[in-house]
């Protein structure tokens, strides 16, 4: 079955520790600066794939 690209998702990270997913930039930063406002953070894009069944081609 093949990979086919889904939709991408925001990774917020705290000191290196992993905390949560996020569906944009935005929220995620505005999570960061109210939660962490003393701590160092970085934001990853994390790519989502969905496995596609191939179709069958009966003629």
């Amino acid at each position: 079955m093949p990979l086919k690209l889904s939709l991408f998702v925001w990774a917020l990270y705290v000191d290196k520790e992993f905390i949560e997913y996020f569906d944009t930039y935005q929220s995620a930063i505005r999570f960061a600066k109210n939660c962490y406002p003393n701590f160092s953070f970085i934001i990853k894009p994390v790519s989502v794939f969905t496995y596609v069944e191939k179709e069958n081609d009966s003629h």
